[in-house]
C-alpha cells in the first residue's frame, strides 16, 4: 500500500468516526440506488433542464408516489438516493466523460 493510500485510509477512518461524510454530502450508495441516480441524471441532462429539478421536483414526486401506493420500504430506499445539484451535475459529467472515452477509442 502506498503512502498516499495510507493517508487516505486514515482520513476515511477519522471521517467515519466523526460521521462527517454524510454531512458533507458523501454517502455510500448501493448499486441499485447508484443506478437510479445515474438514470435520473441522464434524464435531467437529456431534458436540458437545470440540475436542481431532480432535487426539487423528481425526488419529492417519487416519494409521493411511494407513499400513495403504501410502499414504505420503497419510500425509505428512494429517500437514500442523493439528488442534490452537485451530485446530479457530477453524474452527468461522469456520463459525458464515459461517452467521450468510448467514442475516442473507436
Amino acid at each position: 500500500m502506498s503512502h498516499a493510500e495510507k493517508i487516505l485510509r486514515a482520513k476515511r477512518v477519522c471521517f467515519d468516526a466523526r460521521a462527517d461524510l454524510p454531512k458533507l454530502g458523501f454517502v455510500s450508495v448501493n448499486k441499485p440506488l447508484l443506478t437510479a441516480l445515474y438514470q435520473v441524471a441522464f434524464k435531467v441532462a437529456k431534458s436540458k433542464k437545470l440540475h436542481t429539478i431532480a432535487k426539487e421536483l423528481v425526488k419529492p414526486r417519487a416519494l409521493d408516489m411511494a407513499a400513495t401506493i403504501h410502499a414504505n420500504g420503497t419510500r425509505k430506499k428512494l429517500e437514500l438516493v442523493p439528488l442534490s445539484n452537485n451530485v446530479v451535475q457530477k453524474r452527468i459529467a461522469d456520463l459525458s466523460l464515459d461517452i467521450w472515452n468510448k467514442l475516442s477509442h473507436m
